[in-house]
């Protein structure tokens, strides 16, 4: 990521859907549905920030289908929204983590068959 797209995350008010998706997303696993472009993303990425705030663990996963795509459309907006809550994060590619304050989020893509090899016993 490029130091001048770090702190270009702007804050838009939430949908009607978003906000309900913020407010009843608390089973293990929480699924949003809706159009693309509708802020699924953001919204999932936002829970997922409180969620990791308050929670009294500190090692998260976030799974995508390859690396490749889990950083172009998630780990980039995620850290542009650390960084415009003023959050310090770091992204490491080599070990494919992002660490903040105490937590470590571990990267994962499961794409193919045996991947979930990778994240068995983490």
């Amino acid at each position: 990521m490029r130091m001048n797209d770090v702190n270009t995350f702007h804050w838009q008010p939430f949908s009607k859907v978003a906000e309900d998706y913020l407010l009843h997303s608390t089973s293990w696993i929480n699924v949003a549905v809706g159009s693309i472009r509708s802020g699924k993303t953001i919204v999932a990425l936002t829970r997922f920030i409180e969620y990791t705030l308050t929670s009294v663990n500190n090692d998260f996963m976030i799974i995508g289908k390859t690396l490749t795509t889990l950083e172009r459309n998630v780990v980039r907006p995620f850290m542009k929204m650390l960084h415009a809550l003023g959050i310090p994060a770091e992204h490491n590619r080599y070990l494919n983590e992002i660490y903040y304050y105490d937590n470590t989020v571990c990267l994962f893509g499961v794409g193919k068959k045996g991947d979930d090899e990778k994240i068995q016993g983490s």
